[in-house]
């Protein structure tokens, strides 16, 4: 028992720890991001985007502050939104992302999106509410292997039948270049240092969303496969078999 509550109030410490180190980052984010990238983690973000805007209820996990938010819905999402973050600062962020688009589109209250804001770990969502489509962009790389296996099980338990996963991230391969690996290595000591994550490398993707389970429909690389963006669907009872067409393209040039 002791135990137990020692792993509970340590695992309590670095939530709070984590969110205090993003609400710190959410005044300069965008910047920050611009400054690294420039516009493409947007545009790999945005790479499935067609597949999307069906879905009639959508997740967005670590959803920061808000410009796949704002992306989605200039593009004609019309469906049920969850923003999920674990800062409130970001939370606030997104928010004033939506009213000045909505200002700017001049869309009054009884047509605005439909957005439900959630500032918890996905494991508090509750259990009844599934989504046709679950968002994680730059997500899924914060968790060390124990929290990861946690929260694909909970995406798992939240995609509705045929439901799709919009998947962003950093990938590195045995193959990966030297400044590929320095790029990963920069980013995981710079978000350690501020923000606590629990991560220090990054995951096998093959591993973490094995095919077998995991059918991708159509993806998509930047930077000689460094940033890949993927849409998944989740096989039913682990059955095997193309869900879909896979399409693939590097972008890198």
């Amino acid at each position: 028992m002791t135990s137990r509550l020692s792993g509970q109030a340590a695992n309590r410490d670095q939530q709070f720890l984590i969110r205090r180190g993003f609400d710190r980052l959410a005044r300069f984010y965008d910047a920050l991001l611009f400054f690294t990238s420039g516009s493409l983690l947007s545009r790999a973000r945005l790479a499935h985007v067609q597949r999307l805007l069906a879905a009639e209820s959508l997740l967005i996990l670590g959803g920061g502050s808000g410009r796949f938010l704002i992306d989605i819905l200039e593009r004609g999402f019309q469906g049920r939104i969850a923003f999920l973050d674990i800062s409130g600062s970001m939370i606030l962020k997104a928010q004033q992302k939506l009213r000045a688009w909505q200002q700017k589109q001049m869309i009054r209250s009884r047509t605005a999106p439909n957005v439900t804001w959630i500032q918890a770990p996905i494991a508090q969502v509750p259990p009844e509410q599934r989504f046709d489509a679950i968002s994680a962009n730059f997500y899924l790389d914060l968790f060390d292997p124990a929290e990861l296996q946690q929260q694909i099980n909970s995406i798992q338990n939240k995609l509705n039948p045929g439901g799709r996963l919009f998947f962003c991230d950093f990938a590195v391969r045995p193959n990966s270049s030297w400044w590929q690996r320095l790029i990963v290595w920069s980013l995981y000591r710079f978000f350690r240092i501020s923000c606590h994550i629990s991560a220090g490398t990054l995951p096998d993707w093959q591993t973490v969303l094995p095919p077998q389970n995991w059918t991708i429909l159509a993806e998509a690389s930047w930077w000689r496969g460094l940033v890949v963006s993927r849409c998944y669907t989740l096989q039913t009872g682990n059955q095997g078999g193309a869900a879909g067409t896979i399409t693939g393209l590097d972008l890198s040039r």
